[in-house]
């Protein structure tokens, strides 16, 4: 704390950590960036990839429900 008078403010200058939003969120958000940065690739802003993405996804899931289920 630092005080420069009888009238003048007061500065504190020492600073809290937040042990739930470090060892918690952070690793979260860091992991979720990480992902969106890595899934961003995909999104172009073509419509026929994105139609092409689609059908592959379907043609996944046809064969996936077909041999395991």
């Amino acid at each position: 704390m630092k005080i420069d008078g009888y009238f003048s403010k007061a500065v504190y200058t020492h600073k809290t950590h937040d042990f739930f939003w470090e060892k918690l969120y952070e690793p979260i958000i860091d992991a979720i960036m990480v992902i969106a940065d890595k899934i961003g690739v995909f999104q172009n802003g073509r419509t026929n990839l994105y139609a092409g993405y689609i059908l592959i996804y379907l043609c996944l899931i046809l064969m996936f429900g077909y041999y395991f289920l």
